[in-house]
């Protein structure tokens, strides 16, 4: 169901990212008016770009803030070696990338402003369809 807080006025869910996948996550979240979602993960292998498409979308359709946080560096036992691309990034309430950083350790600072994903889900209204249909 995800970690829900408040930091200074600003609704944020944390989830796991294999949880993004899941359209009844993302009710719960419209359902608690949420600005912005938070998303540690360990991306491996080359899910580099559909990682990103999935959380441009979810954030579009959804009116919030992606904060996605991925491990870098390598992981290597006795069978396998991972490699974590990094690819940590911010995406607004629009789907658009607004920060990113790349493989190696780094820090990103960014601002997250409610009034912009307030307007996202006033603009689009697919929150206003979903309670007129009763799923929220």
């Amino acid at each position: 169901d995800g970690v829900y807080f408040n930091i200074d006025g600003i609704k944020i869910a944390a989830v796991a990212g294999f949880e993004m996948h899941f359209d009844e996550l993302w009710l719960k979240i419209l359902k608690r008016r949420v600005d912005a979602v938070f998303v540690p993960m360990v991306g491996t292998f080359d899910s580099k770009k559909r990682w990103m498409e999935l959380c441009r979308v979810r954030a579009f359709l959804n009116g919030v803030y992606i904060v996605k946080a991925n491990r870098v560096g390598e992981f290597v036992d006795k069978k396998h070696s991972w490699r974590f691309y990094g690819n940590s990034f911010v995406i607004d309430p629009n789907g658009e990338v607004v920060e990113s950083l790349g493989d190696k350790e780094e820090v990103l600072i960014t601002t997250i402003y409610k009034k912009s994903a307030s307007e996202a889900k006033r603009v689009w209204g697919f929150r206003s369809q979903l309670e007129k249909k009763g799923l929220i």
